[in-house]
């Protein structure tokens, strides 16, 4: 099958105590989503369409001492005297993508030398350095300081350097404290003046398991083909409320381009260096199997354990935890986290966040896992790269706690949209399906009977819309107590529409519910409870009768004898003589439980009808006013 290469082009750029306003020459940090997982996604949807120029921009190669091949690159050089950024990529970014581009471009009308290259995690690093198996960041961190040494030492580049900085994002995050690391321990030939970090894992190992199991609880809920198709194509909604995915379709999209972007640098690897962990053929499918713990597990260790004479060989991922990281840093570096980053367990990030480091932490409201990457704050930082405040050794800086602008936006109440049957394009139906989604979030009773009614008239439209049924189940599962029984009711309604998966999928969200017999618990609950429940079960099973339509009085009846209050056989008793004998016989059923202590005679349905005529509803009159 083949893949959609482009939806690999957007993983690139996928992957507090003190508060503080911006600042006046700042732009507000008012990134529009509080869902992480949409905010990871949206955000790099929207930077993969923009087209822009980045001045002065041109491929060069350089030869890196270390490297088997010359390392590609993507660089600014210009006339003057100036700094030099090095920006490290995400896992499987590639330079030529517009999240390396885009801080390249800043930076290049800044007034900077600047240069990127694929990330030292991707295929085309690992087929051009050839210094092992990918996973030693200390050594991808080496490789990294002598391309810098290398682009200071071009001759366009003689005493036009005035200081250096280094900028990573995700897994480049990692990577530039690494580099800081290794400034600390006195092995970087040259100083640097500056380093930030943007989204760095919190806890690699976390990182893994958490995207790993994405892969296997959301995964396989939907087809790669539809991911793409829908997510490709859609226009990112103005806010929260409008969101037309569910988080279990964000999560699998996520994790697909994940695995898929692993998978290549596995099979590389394996390859490259004659490992033979995977089979020849269907190598790929085979390595996207693996995950990231197995990668780590099975490839990682065994290759540079015996070669870096590890005692613990752990050590290659826990040395990379964030906290450890942050306390080998220089005072010029800055680390920034999003709290809604949703690669990140929450309780490790709060962990962090009260603990003080020589270096600066900033932490930001939302914004997923770089999701703010082409926002307006985000370069106003960037420019501060040389700016930071100097702190003293002594001095442990508070991490700073960006405020989210206030947004004055009125409480959402949109306008119920028709549904048209006939329309087929993607973006029209997740337009529908993000005005549903807020009606449904907006906590209005009276406007969510409206969608329901209205999503009534045309269940096939929306039910063939990927992602709906989950969607309807996540916003239950979040809702009150006046909203929550409508979607309940709306989902059992269309149980029969669902297949044993989506059956599953619904259950993990809604522990607890079970939408078969939903609507029956909900109906037997009431005639338990209600003060007219039996009026209300003998008007149910006359009208079933009426119609003729006996199974459902035979089901009312089953559920009376399961579950219901012993006040309830007087609606039974009222169907013991009817024209169906299977009825009449499961009316007979509900008394027999009960026909010692009532002193029933339950022999034939005829004989208990008589029974209950002349004393059956003075015994059940007495048994509830001195029964239990």
């Amino acid at each position: 099958m083949r893949r959609p290469r482009s939806l690999l082009w957007i993983l690139a750029c996928v992957l507090g105590l003190q508060g503080l306003t911006h600042a006046a020459d700042e732009p507000p940090y008012d990134f529009p989503y509080k869902n992480g997982l949409y905010g990871t996604v949206s955000g790099t949807l929207v930077l993969t369409r923009m087209k822009f120029d980045v001045p002065g921009e041109k491929k060069m190669k350089l030869k890196v001492p270390g490297m088997r091949k010359d390392l590609e690159i993507r660089a600014v050089i210009q006339d003057q005297r100036a700094p030099v950024v090095m920006l490290l990529q995400g896992l499987g970014g590639k330079a030529k993508s517009n999240s390396a581009r885009i801080w390249l471009k800043w930076f290049a009308e800044a007034g900077c030398h600047a240069f990127t290259f694929d990330s030292t995690f991707a295929p085309t690093f690992i087929s051009t350095s050839r210094h092992g198996v990918s996973g030693n960041m200390r050594a991808e961190a080496g490789l990294a300081v002598a391309a810098a040494q290398t682009f200071m030492q071009l001759p366009e580049l003689q005493g036009k350097v005035e200081k250096v900085g280094v900028v990573g994002m995700s897994y480049g995050g990692i990577q530039a404290l690494t580099v800081g690391r290794l400034c600390t321990e006195g092995k970087v030939p040259f100083q640097i003046a500056a380093i930030q970090s943007y989204s760095p894992p919190v806890n690699m190992a976390t990182t893994g398991s958490i995207v790993d199991r994405w892969y296997r609880q959301d995964r396989w809920n939907y087809k790669l083909s539809e991911l793409a198709g829908e997510l490709l194509s859609h226009n990112p909604v103005a806010r929260d409320e409008e969101i037309p995915f569910s988080d279990s379709m964000l999560r699998a999209t996520i994790a697909a381009l994940f695995r898929m972007s692993l998978a290549e640098t596995i099979d590389r690897n394996d390859s490259i260096y004659r490992l033979k962990l995977l089979p020849e053929e269907s190598r790929q499918s085979y390595a996207e199997a693996w995950g990231f713990s197995k990668f780590i597990k099975d490839m990682v260790i065994p290759y540079w354990q015996p070669r870096l004479k590890l005692a613990d060989p752990r050590e290659l991922v826990t040395s990379l935890e964030l906290a450890k990281l942050m306390r080998d840093q220089p005072h010029t570096t800055e680390v920034i986290e999003a709290v809604d980053d949703p690669f990140n367990d929450p309780a490790e990030l709060a962990a962090v966040r009260k603990l003080r480091f020589p270096c600066r932490l900033t932490v930001l409201p939302t914004g997923g896992h770089l999701g703010y990457i082409g926002h307006p704050w985000i370069r106003a930082n960037l420019m501060k790269l040389f700016k930071a405040p100097v702190v003293a050794v002594a001095a442990a800086p508070v991490p700073v706690v960006v405020k989210a602008s206030p947004v004055a936006r009125p409480k959402l109440k949109p306008a119920v949209p028709k549904v048209q049957a006939t329309a087929t394009k993607s973006e029209d139906r997740y337009a529908v399906i993000a005005m549903f989604a807020g009606a449904f979030r907006c906590g209005d009773k009276a406007l969510v009977e409206t969608a329901l009614a209205e999503a009534d008239r045309h269940p096939d439209y929306l039910f063939k819309t990927i992602g709906w049924i989950d969607l309807v189940a996540e916003i239950a599962a979040r809702s009150g107590a006046e909203i929550q029984p409508l979607l309940l009711d709306y989902l059992a309604r269309h149980a029969h529409r669902l297949d044993a998966t989506a059956r599953e999928r619904v259950q993990k969200v809604l522990p607890g519910v079970n939408l078969a017999s939903y609507q029956d618990e909900k109906l037997i609950a009431a005639w338990n409870t209600d003060s007219s429940g039996v009026d209300d079960a003998t008007k149910a099973l006359a009208k079933a009768v009426e119609a003729k339509d006996y199974p459902t009085a035979r089901a009312y009846l089953q559920l009376i004898g399961k579950k219901g209050k012993l006040k309830l056989l007087a609606a039974a008793a009222t169907v013991l003589n009817t024209e169906d004998k299977a009825l009449n016989q499961a009316a007979l059923a509900v008394f027999k439980p009960h026909a010692e202590i009532l002193e029933a005679n339950v022999e034939s349905p005829k004989r208990c009808l008589i029974w209950w005529r002349l004393y059956g509803r003075r015994k059940l009159a007495e048994h509830l006013r001195t029964g239990p």
